[in-house]
């Protein structure tokens, strides 16, 4: 269902889906439940890390020897 909402489905299986949902009443109500939870979820703040927290990661990583691509 979330590719559905997303647009990831090719045209064929778009079509399937859509058509299924045109006869099935149990996956309308759960493609809007799913609908509704995205909108939820995406109005949601993010929090900002913690001050410090970059520098404290690349420093732990320094200091376990591991490379480590910072972007």
């Amino acid at each position: 269902m979330s590719d559905y909402l997303e647009g990831a489905l090719g045209p064929g299986r778009g079509a399937q889906v859509r058509w299924h949902l045109g006869h099935c009443a149990r996956c309308r109500r759960d493609l809007e439940a799913l609908r509704r939870l995205l909108h939820l979820l995406a109005s949601i703040p993010a929090d900002a890390p913690p001050e410090g927290l970059r520098e404290r990661v690349l420093k732990a990583a320094s200091e376990l020897g591991t490379p480590l691509a910072v972007r």
